[in-house]
C-alpha cells in the first residue's frame, strides 16, 4: 500500500479540507483528490464524503484512520532512525534503566560491549518511573516488563534472583534470625511502595511479617536498599548479582525462604527492530 496515499488520507482526516492538505503537502487539490480515489478504489470502499464545506471520514475512513496512522508515524521514524545512523560516525545509544542498574549491573557490561564495538557512546537515565518512549529522548529501555504497550518490543534477557541479606555488622549486633518468626524482632527494609514503577517485588519478605509490622527503613530505590544494607542498618532483598558487587561482604539469611525471580527485559520501539545498534546491544546483554 502506497505511505504517500495514506499520508494523505489521514491530513485529510485531520484538517477537513482539500485546500488545507494541498498547502502542506505543496501539491495540487486535484491530486490529493485522485490519491484518495486511488485509496478507495484499492480497499473498495468509500473513505470520505462532503458535507458543507468539510471533508469528512465514512465508517470505513474512521476504521482506517488509526491504523493509517500508526503505519505512517512507523514508517517516518524508520526513515528518521535510517537516516540518522547512517549520517552519524559515532553511535549514540540513549538507554532508560533503573537507579540500581545504572550504577551497579550495567556499567561492566557496557565496558565489555565497548570493548567489541568502540563506536558507540551512551547517555544513561537512570529513573525508577516507568518511562514514555518519545523520538530521540530514548533508544531502549532496561527494566521489568511495562505493561499495555503494544507497541514496544519486550525481550527478556536476565532473571535476577533475590534473598535476605544483611551485612556482619548488622548480625554482630543484632544477632542472625534462625526462623522466619525472628523476622519481626529485626530493623527491616523495605522499598517505598508510595513510589512509581513496578517494583513491588522487593517487598515479598513482608509477607512474612506481621500485617501490622512496620520496616524500619522505607527506601525508593533497589541500590538505596542495598547501601542501607551495607552500612549494617537492616535486613532487605538483595539480589545475587548484588551481592557480587557490594563493596561489604553480606549475609544470606534465612536461604530456605521462596523469593521471586525478576526478569528483566530489553525494551525498545517496534519501528526500531532493523536497527542496528539496538540488535548489537540487546544481543550482547542477552548472552551475558
Amino acid at each position: 500500500m502506497d505511505i504517500e496515499k495514506l499520508k494523505t488520507f489521514c491530513l485529510l482526516a485531520d484538517h477537513n479540507s482539500y485546500v488545507a492538505v494541498s498547502k502542506i503537502m505543496t501539491i495540487s487539490r486535484s491530486n490529493i483528490s485522485k490519491m484518495i480515489e486511488a485509496l478507495e478504489n484499492e480497499l473498495g470502499v468509500a473513505l470520505t464524503f462532503v458535507q458543507g464545506k468539510k471533508i469528512l471520514l465514512t465508517k470505513e475512513g474512521h476504521l482506517l484512520y488509526p491504523r493509517a496512522k500508526n503505519m505512517v508515524y512507523n514508517y517516518e521514524h524508520f526513515i528518521s532512525l535510517y537516516k540518522k545512523e547512517i549520517a552519524e560516525g559515532n553511535e549514540l545509544i540513549k538507554i532508560n534503566t533503573t537507579n540500581s542498574y545504572s550504577s551497579t549491573w550495567l556499567p561492566p557490561l557496557l565496558k565489555d560491549f565497548n570493548k567489541l564495538h568502540d563506536n558507540f557512546s551512551f547517555e544513561i537515565t537512570g529513573t525508577d518511573s516507568t518511562p514514555v518512549f518519545f523520538e530521540s529522548t530514548i533508544d531502549v529501555a532496561i527494566r521489568p516488563f511495562i505493561e499495555n504497550q503494544e507497541n514496544l518490543i519486550q525481550k527478556r534477557i536476565k532473571t535476577f534472583k533475590m534473598a535476605l541479606r544483611a551485612s556482619e555488622a548488622y548480625i554482630e549486633k543484632y544477632g542472625l534470625p534462625q526462623t522466619v518468626e525472628d523476622l519481626k524482632d529485626h530493623k527491616i527494609i523495605s522499598f517505598d511502595t508510595n513510589s512509581s514503577g513496578p517494583f513491588n517485588f522487593f517487598n515479598w519478605h513482608l509477607q512474612f511479617l506481621p500485617s501490622d509490622f512496620k520496616p524500619f527503613i522505607k527506601v525508593n530505590s533497589g541500590i538505596g536498599m542495598m547501601k542501607m544494607v551495607e552500612n549494617g542498618l537492616g535486613i532487605a532483598p538483595v539480589s545475587h548479582e548484588g551481592v557480587e558487587l557490594s563493596s561489604e561482604k553480606l549475609i544470606t539469611i534465612l536461604p530456605e525462604l521462596e523469593s521471586p525471580s525478576v526478569d528483566i527485559f530489553f525494551i525498545y520501539q517496534k519501528y526500531m527492530e532493523k536497527s542496528e545498534k539496538i540488535n548489537l546491544l540487546c544481543d550482547f546483554l542477552a548472552e551475558k
